[in-house]
């Protein structure tokens, strides 16, 4: 049986992509032009389905409920599998049209914000509460909120996957290790090796992290770092304009394997495989960007030191940073 996979992460289409090296046959279905063109580089077959904005939910539901259906004819009675409850609108509704005659599985490995407790009337709570009422009612959804930054996140919850019929697969250390494995197999061909990597991460909406990157990032350019850009929150050429910037549609992992001494971000999934290389040195900067007030940035940091065997380095201050990639040895 085909296994229809959706994608809106590279942790989703890695995962993805390792179920098909293990002989799976998978299909991609993805809004990112990124992912459908990663997709067809591994010569998986790929769908494109239609992407639309929170409003668009509501002021276009003609045409959103045309792309369910055509994206269910397509999926017909075949399985459906997906990785994340958080962010994806089309996601939720497709699995409400699915739930009732597909097999649908749940790979579990996101990180999972908390729930909102407390309804306050910011305009930012206000906004989200009306958009998931009105979707909630327009599709016959169970959409609920969530919160992380300050923001409102639109979410599933999980908790009633198992009545639903949905299948939840909890993937821990075995993801790291098929991802490593599926990265070994892969001969891809990266035209370029690097020193140094820098893997970009985005956070729009908290000032005071984005002041401090720009510090460390215009550092990154000085020590002429290769850029990964991030792949789903546009293409943040200028500020690296001087720096060699891989493919976004690459999966950072098949890099990795090209860089001769050291991985830098802020606490993205890739440094636990790029600490397994014994030539790299993989550094986080939570603990130089990290809000005190959002635990989230604990939770991630616990997460990379559990999953490394404590082999990433978390550099205290920008000053530490600077010294820890000047002292890089191969």
């Amino acid at each position: 049986m085909k296994k229809y996979f959706y994608c809106e992460s590279y942790q989703a289409l890695l995962y993805a992509l390792s179920l098909h090296h293990k002989n799976d046959q998978i299909i991609i279905i993805s809004p990112s032009n990124d992912i459908i063109e990663a997709s067809n580089a591994f010569s998986i077959p790929a769908i494109q389905n239609r992407k639309f904005s929170s409003l668009q939910y509501i002021s276009e539901r003609k045409t959103v409920r045309t792309e369910l259906n055509r994206i269910e004819e397509l999926i017909n009675k075949d399985s459906f599998c997906f990785t994340h409850t958080q962010h994806s609108v089309f996601l939720f509704l497709l699995i409400e049209k699915l739930v009732k005659k597909n097999e649908i599985i749940f790979f579990d490995f996101e990180y999972e914000y908390n729930r909102v407790k407390k309804i306050t009337l910011t305009k930012k709570y206000l906004k989200k509460f009306v958009i998931k009422t009105l979707l909630n009612r327009i599709y016959s959804a169970e959409i609920i909120l969530k919160e992380h930054s300050n923001n409102y996140i639109l979410s599933i919850d999980k908790n009633i996957f198992e009545k639903r019929g949905i299948v939840t697969r909890k993937i821990g250390e075995s993801y790291f290790n098929d991802i490593s494995e599926l990265a070994n197999a892969k001969n891809i061909n990266i035209e370029k090796r690097c020193d140094y990597l820098y893997i970009e991460q985005i956070f729009k909406d908290n000032k005071q992290i984005i002041d401090r990157l720009a510090e460390i990032e215009s550092f990154l350019v000085k020590k002429n770092f290769c850029i990964k850009l991030h792949p789903n929150h546009g293409k943040n050429e200028s500020k690296f304009s001087e720096c060699y910037k891989y493919p976004t549609y690459l999966p950072v992992e098949f890099i990795l394997g090209s860089v001769n001494k050291c991985v830098v971000s802020v606490g993205s999934s890739s440094l636990i495989l790029a600490s397994k290389y014994p030539n790299i040195k993989a550094i986080s900067l939570l603990d130089i960007v990290k809000d005190p007030e959002n635990m989230m940035f604990e939770q991630v940091k616990n997460d990379l030191q559990i999953k490394s065997d404590n082999r990433i380095y978390f550099p205290k201050s920008i000053k530490e940073f600077i010294n820890m990639i000047d002292n890089v040895k191969i």
